[in-house]
């Protein structure tokens, strides 16, 4: 504990001069009188520190499980971001992936993945109820998602070291988020000036020099590195939930259901 630091370091100087005064004294009184003091200075010293180790335990088990809990909220919208691109990545595909019962990492990791769901067309209905096109669709999720990162920051900034603070408010502010979560302006923008869209998709996120320059894997990948972290430090072992049902015929979205054949 921080605040048994100078105390500590007072009661060992105050020893180390007793020991000393002990060794210099000839006289039994004086010799008497030191090594009683040195006892029971010795016996508060060594008191202190099993406070101090007691009180540090009990904080490393309280910090942990606060640790724990938020994790355990970061995984809420986390779960809803990958989620969201796996329908996305059904809706614009035209092949089942072979990855598609395994996880999220190795499913939103192929360069099939990231070449599909460039060609979603968000002006197509999207599989909830009630009944909404993407670009509605991905306003809410995203909305949601990004303020699911801010709650966490909020909430929980005071038990996290500034790196991982850092990455959540990377996420909160990340700009895919935002372009994902501000089609309704655009689409109101478009109306403000009568220009009317055959489609709206992702085609303009190219990659220059493969996925690895792909700014939704950076994203991704962000998400899987904070995830990580939760776990080093909580000892957790559950990765984020994945459910591989998405992927069965009658599930929705319906395999390339909201694909644009654009090249």
């Amino acid at each position: 504990m921080k605040e048994l630091k100078y105390p500590l370091l007072i009661l060992t100087l105050v020893l180390i001069l007793l020991v000393l005064l002990f060794l210099k004294v000839n006289n039994d009184t004086a010799e008497d009188f030191s090594l009683n003091l040195i006892t029971e200075i010795l016996g508060i010293f060594i008191t202190v520190l099993l406070i101090d180790l007691v009180i540090k335990r009990k904080d490393d088990r309280e910090k942990k499980k606060i640790l724990k809990n938020t994790f355990a909220q970061f995984k809420i919208p986390a779960q809803n971001l990958l989620s969201f691109f796996a329908s996305i990545y059904k809706a614009s595909t035209d092949t089942k992936p072979k990855e598609w019962n395994t996880d999220y990492k190795s499913l939103l990791s192929t360069e099939q993945f990231y070449d599909s769901i460039k060609h979603l067309d968000f002006l197509k209905t999207a599989p909830v109820t009630p009944s909404t096109n993407w670009i509605n669709h991905s306003h809410h999720q995203m909305t949601g998602i990004k303020n699911g990162f801010e709650k966490i920051i909020d909430k929980y900034a005071f038990a996290l070291d500034s790196q991982i603070i850092s990455d959540l408010e990377w996420l909160t502010n990340n700009w895919i988020i935002n372009i994902l979560s501000s089609g309704p302006i655009i689409l109101a923008s478009d109306q403000s000036m009568n220009h009317k869209r055959e489609y709206f998709c992702l085609l303009a996120i190219q990659n220059e020099t493969g996925i690895e320059d792909n700014p939704i894997k950076e994203l991704i990948d962000k998400v899987f590195e904070v995830a990580e972290y939760f776990k080093s430090i909580t000892d957790e072992t559950s990765d984020i939930h994945y459910s591989d049902s998405l992927w069965q015929e009658n599930m929705s979205p319906k395999l390339s259901e909201s694909r644009v054949s654009v090249t």
